[in-house]
């Protein structure tokens, strides 16, 4: 969604074109909102020199290091970055936006000029409770020693991407973690807006009769959303069962893995409902949301998705981050299972239910509107434009 907002931005200023590097054999149809689609083909095993695997690793290993690239950043072949260079280079495009640290790395060795044009779009900075869920450390002096190097190298190389034309931050405690307090000119605060559809409705108290149905929603392949949701399930939820025992979970969901939907199963009052069409139907049967999230960054969509379709939020500290909601005002903060049982018990005062609908819905809809990531991004062109072309 953030990606199409971003395209949807500007397409309002002139044609829109779409680089991606895939490793895989089918092409886009090209029916898209793209005027033209351009796929950089992976290099083939034996274009990567397949007689010597052992060789090449270290070879990349040494490369990464001289590189100061961490390893969470893609590779890009040698042949696929000299087709991007040729796809970008020159004067026909007035920006050049790279989503996702991972794949930024070429556009590091871009030449002044053409860096001056690039945008990267952060989204979730890899934040330490990010970086602790997608790195484990694993036991021993060398081991231990390999994380912490990692962990420097990924926050140096976050700030390198400080000296292209604009990095972008989803939320301001993001771009804290990588400016600091002092902040930096081209560090710009864009935020997510809320899914735009037919769950958008005036802030209403509905989903009160439907307090006791919980759901939780978000991608089932994303390791901060494991880990929440089976703390959540395993930790908290048995306790809610025993005191409610009408109370049941949603879990919607795509790809989720086989160990949790084991965990889902052992459940009694969970279901699971992966891959599903649309999520409208499942936040009609809810009556609040519940977001258990004990790593990530960015802020939240699956909250400001819940505030549009009118129904409260539960959510950890580190879940609502980014967002400046206040507690038992705008949602309910819980990080453990009896403060979860205290503002779930909050929910059955309908006043207050019915509070925490409104003011979160409005909320929203003032900060995180598509009109609201207009404004932020165009701040962010103007000034893209001012560098390279002298005018505003």
């Amino acid at each position: 969604m953030r990606t199409m907002n971003f395209v949807r931005f500007f397409k309002k200023m002139g044609e829109v074109d779409l680089v991606y590097f895939h490793a895989g054999d089918e092409n886009h149809t090209g029916q898209g909102p793209f005027r033209r689609e351009c796929r950089i083909q992976k290099q083939t095993v034996s274009e990567e020199n397949e007689n010597f695997p052992r060789y090449k690793d270290f070879k990349d290993r040494i490369q990464r290091l001289a590189d100061r690239r961490p390893w969470i950043v893609s590779d890009w072949p040698k042949r696929a970055i000299e087709e991007l260079n040729a796809v970008v280079a020159g004067d026909r495009y007035d920006f050049v936006l790279c989503r996702y640290l991972q794949a930024s790395h070429p556009f590091l060795k871009f030449h002044g000029s053409l860096r001056k044009r690039v945008i990267i779009d952060l989204d979730d900075v890899f934040s330490t409770s990010l970086f602790e869920s997608y790195v484990k450390r694993a036991p021993g002096i060398y081991a231990g020693l390999k994380w912490h190097l990692q962990r420097r190298m990924l926050l140096e190389y976050q700030k390198r991407c400080l000296t292209l034309g604009a990095a972008l931050f989803c939320s301001d405690e993001d771009r804290k973690e990588v400016t600091g307090q002092a902040g930096s000119a081209n560090a710009h605060l864009v935020p997510n807006t809320y899914p735009t559809g037919e769950r958008i409705r005036k802030a209403d108290g509905s989903g009160y009769i439907n307090r006791r149905t919980l759901l939780f929603v978000g991608a089932l392949d994303y390791e901060p959303n494991i880990a929440g949701l089976k703390w959540f399930l395993d930790d908290i939820f048995p306790k809610v069962k025993e005191r409610y025992q009408d109370v049941s979970v949603l879990v919607v969901g795509r790809r989720p893995p086989e160990d949790l939907v084991r965990t889902c199963r052992e459940h009694p009052g969970v279901e699971l409902h992966p891959d599903v069409p649309d999520v409208g139907p499942y936040y009609d049967k809810c009556g609040a949301v519940v977001v258990p999230l004990l790593s990530g960054g960015g802020t939240r969509i699956k909250i400001l998705e819940a505030a549009m379709a009118c129904r409260p939020v539960l959510s950890t500290p580190l879940g609502a981050q980014g967002l400046g909601c206040v507690d038992e005002v705008h949602l309910m903060f819980f990080t453990d299972e009896g403060s979860f049982l205290e503002r779930f018990k909050r929910l059955d005062e309908e006043e207050t239910y019915r509070g925490c609908v409104e003011k979160m819905h409005a909320v929203v809809e003032e900060r995180y509107s598509p009109a609201a990531f207009d404004r932020a991004m165009e701040d962010v062109a103007q000034g893209i434009l001012r560098e390279t072309k002298g005018r505003v």
